[in-house]
């Protein structure tokens, strides 16, 4: 699998788990898990050093807009949840 593939994949089945999240604690654990130090999409990150040099910045782009949809999707279950949790 290319790491294009691969970063695709990771952000589709995150964005789609988000919603089944029903708990603060799960969807820390889940940002942690994509997104900590250790996480998956650090790791692909970490890997971009062993892509081709031409390669690296459209990925590295692509990396990035993955990040930003998976935060903006806990974000969003985060903030249903909070609201739900005050009503």
């Amino acid at each position: 699998m290319s790491v294009a593939a691969e970063i695709a994949a990771l952000e589709e089945r995150t964005v789609a788990a988000v919603p089944t999240l029903t708990s603060e604690a799960d969807l820390e654990r889940l940002r942690v898990e994509i997104l900590g130090r250790k996480g998956a999409l650090t790791g692909i990150l970490r890997g971009l050093k062993d892509v081709p040099a031409e390669q690296r910045p459209a990925l590295g782009e692509r990396a990035n807009a993955a990040k930003r949809a998976i935060e903006a999707a806990l974000d969003e279950s985060l903030g249903a949840l909070r609201s739900r949790a005050e009503a």
